[in-house]
């Protein structure tokens, strides 16, 4: 079986930047908070008929609770534990999903949590998605187990003790990000752990690869892909899509054969992270398309499809304001999902599936006179 992860390891070969999807499947699916058992009829029934090489999960490790009424999406980057137990389903199910989607041609690719554990602010208690105990004030996480000796406490110089400036590499590496509590990752004694996560996650499903910041490790997401593509679909900035013609890297963006593209994700499409308003989300049904036809249509990089679920907006004016109690909200249960992969959504997906067709083909129907078109 094909399990595959995305996470921040050291890589020693050239075969990290192939996705070892099957051959001619060029797309994958994040299928962003989908329950396990979700994931295997969807890889069955819609993702090898249409010819998608994998799916991209969320952390399926033991998080802490957020006990609101919304249950925010970020809870399970909140982790107290490498258990194989999330609002997803439970390590027996986590391995069965990953059978049925290999047995179609569909690989698991694992969005893996491994820089740091939950947040400063919570209490101490059982709270999570296990109810293992653990204590973030004195740092203790015993079902790892995770003591303070295995945290960054006293490397960071900021005096909120947080990232303060993302300019300053030192800060990125030694200082909390929104409160979470930073591992000490040069310590053996945190990567042993770390290890024995993920050699259990390949003993669930098969061989990783693995994916960081650095190109000698793998692909690496390029964030600026999906902020500029959106700034020339809305035609912001009197940019238009006859200007793609050259789309790359003269376009600042990473190497193609170095990058995993997408229009968005599950961060900036809730106003996250770099993009902004340029980031086009399944909100703006049309323009999204637009967009996603461009993208799986064209050869840069290896494209990645957003499902997610739909949440509250504020309209005022005519104006869309994100409110953090909306935006942070949690996927339905029972679940419903939405976007190019979501379902409801065949006839859609049939469509923007011409990639198949067309990707490697795609500078022969190229034509720049008055405009552009796509083949």
């Amino acid at each position: 079986m094909k399990f595959l992860l995305l996470l921040s390891v050291l890589g020693v070969c050239w075969a990290q930047y192939d996705p070892h999807t099957k051959c001619g499947r060029t797309s994958i699916v994040h299928l962003f908070e989908w329950c396990w058992d979700d994931i295997a009829v969807e890889c069955e029934r819609h993702l090898a008929p249409n010819g998608y090489g994998g799916v991209q999960v969320s952390p399926p490790n033991e998080n802490a609770l957020i006990n609101n009424s919304s249950r925010p999406w970020w809870e399970r980057y909140q982790p107290v534990s490498y258990k194989i137990c999330s609002w997803s389903g439970n390590e027996d199910k986590f391995r069965q999903r990953v059978k049925r989607c290999n047995d179609v041609g569909v690989n698991i690719y694992v969005d893996a949590v491994v820089n740091h554990m939950c947040g400063s602010g919570l209490s101490a208690g059982t709270s999570s998605t296990c109810g293992s105990y653990y204590n973030p004030g004195t740092r203790d996480f015993p079902a790892v187990p995770n003591s303070g000796w295995d945290f960054n406490n006293g490397k960071c110089k900021t005096g909120s003790g947080e990232i303060e400036s993302y300019y300053d590499i030192y800060q990125v590496r030694d200082c909390h990000l929104t409160g979470l509590l930073d591992l000490a990752l040069e310590k053996v004694y945190v990567r042993s752990t770390i290890a024995t996560y993920l050699n259990h996650l390949i003993d669930l499903g098969g061989e990783p690869i693995t994916s960081s910041e650095h190109f000698d490790n793998g692909r690496v997401t390029e964030f600026k892909y999906g902020a500029k593509l959106g700034t020339v679909v809305c035609k912001w900035d009197r940019e238009k899509m006859a200007y793609l013609k050259n789309w790359g890297e003269v376009w600042s963006l990473i190497h193609s054969d170095r990058v995993l593209v997408f229009v968005d994700n599950h961060d900036n499409q809730r106003g996250h992270g770099a993009g902004g308003a340029s980031i086009l989300t399944f909100w703006v049904a049309r323009l999204y398309k637009m967009a996603f036809g461009f993208m799986l249509a064209h050869p840069c990089g290896f494209t990645l499809v957003m499902s997610s679920y739909r949440w509250p907006r504020n309209l005022q004016n005519g104006e869309i304001f994100l409110i953090s109690t909306f935006r942070n909200q949690g996927p339905p249960r029972p679940p419903t999902y939405t976007g190019p992969a979501g379902r409801g959504r065949e006839r859609e997906l049939n469509r923007i599936l011409c990639e198949i067709c067309v990707r490697r083909k795609f500078v022969t129907y190229w034509m720049n006179r008055e405009g552009f078109m796509m083949g």
